[in-house]
């Protein structure tokens, strides 16, 4: 803007040097406070951890993972850290995995009582909790919501061929079905597996069966169905669509991981944690998100906004995945009450740092360029090599 008005401005390597010397190193003490009040206020209680990993990028092409863990009975950001690529030799499928050991491995030592560390399922996590002696205390979950959503993935992809076109209207009812077992097993999974076989007596109009493992009684637990309102049709037994079913529900090593959601346990404020992190900063850099994360926990609590006549208020959101219109609940606007100390905090750190704004700063020994300086496997060539070598489609 300053630019365009042809008004003077100070340049961008003045502003980077005030932030590399008294801005971020403000934010991050100011961070570390915070974290420490949180450890403090937890000290000789068990705690039950969230952990979720948030990529740059989707696929196989992340450069940076932000990983979260936080108590999720009261939703604070306990831990946070990113992971460059170049820590997990290149391999970006390892950052979520380093991440996660990281901040566990912090959290271990007291004064927090680890009782319980829910995740999203990732394959190597669940591998490291398994081998490590250092977890086995540590009881490990998935959160339903992943599970429950890579179910309704599976069914819809199923759908898409013809013969199977009428688990399009089923997939939403399996997804929460999933979801129902998960909150009503009595964190037994032998129970577990009896109530989520059971729908695929169900979506046949079934509603009785020979029990297998669990105490539900082998039988539906939904109240007497109105046939005069059902909007979609019963599967018809043995036929390709419930063939098809059939096998997702009854998929070997998705049965070996129901162990690990009897305790109904979900980490959704998690996703929106990561949302807050946009309002700071775009996916593609590597920041440490301490700004968002500083502001996710002092707004966690806030109450609902209300009308003149005290009532809540909704607004309305469209779901491009659904594609459905749905109701979202307003809150009451955010007050940042923090905002004032952290500035003092940032003048405080410009007044007693020694030296002034044009001192040089190396490079700190976490830093991922201390391993290589860029991502790139092979050394890069010269400009000019690069200029002679090149071909053009003309």
């Amino acid at each position: 803007m300053f630019n365009f008005c042809n008004l003077q401005y100070f340049s961008s390597i003045l502003f980077n040097q005030y932030q590399k010397l008294y801005i971020i190193p403000a934010i991050n003490d100011y961070w570390e406070e915070h974290k420490q009040k949180c450890w403090k206020e937890r000290e000789n209680k068990e705690v039950i951890l969230s952990g979720d990993g948030r990529n740059d990028s989707p696929g196989h092409s992340a450069q940076y993972c932000t990983y979260s863990l936080a108590d999720t009975n009261d939703r604070a950001i306990l831990q946070m850290n990113v992971v460059d690529v170049r820590e997990a030799a290149g391999k970006s499928n390892n950052m979520e995995r380093i991440g996660f050991e990281k901040k566990m491995d912090t959290l271990l030592a007291p004064p927090i009582v680890m009782k319980e560390v829910v995740t999203d399922g990732h394959i190597e996590i669940a591998a490291l909790m398994k081998r490590e002696e250092k977890y086995k205390e540590v009881t490990h979950q998935n959160d339903v919501w992943h599970g429950a959503k890579n179910i309704a993935r599976k069914i819809t992809t199923a759908a898409k061929s013809t013969d199977n076109a009428d688990l399009t209207l089923w997939a939403p009812s399996i997804r929460n079905h999933f979801w129902y077992c998960s909150k009503t097993c009595a964190n037994d999974s032998k129970n577990l597996k009896d109530k989520w076989i059971g729908i695929l007596h169900h979506v046949v109009d079934e509603h009785e069966w020979v029990l297998e493992e669990g105490v539900n009684g082998g039988k539906c637990e939904h109240d007497p169905l109105n046939e005069s309102e059902r909007k979609k049709p019963w599967l018809k037994k043995e036929s390709s669509a419930h063939k098809a079913l059939a096998k997702i529900i009854l998929d070997t090593r998705f049965l070996n991981t129901l162990v690990y959601y009897v305790n109904f346990r979900h980490t959704g404020f998690l996703e929106y944690f990561h949302n807050v992190i946009l309002m700071y900063a775009p996916k593609r850099y590597a920041y440490s998100n301490q700004l968002a994360a500083l502001d996710f926990n002092h707004h966690r609590g806030r109450a609902p906004a209300t009308t003149a006549d005290w009532k809540e208020r909704y607004g309305r959101k469209f779901s491009k995945r659904t594609q459905q219109w749905c109701r979202v609940r307003v809150l009451v606007p955010k007050e940042f009450s923090y905002i004032p100390e952290l500035m003092q905090k940032v003048f405080i750190k410009r007044i007693t740092s020694d030296g002034n704004v044009n001192k040089r700063l190396g490079i700190p020994s976490d830093d991922p360029r201390q391993i290589a300086p860029n991502i790139a496997p092979v050394p890069p060539p010269s400009v000019q090599t690069l200029v002679d070598t090149h071909k053009t489609r003309f």
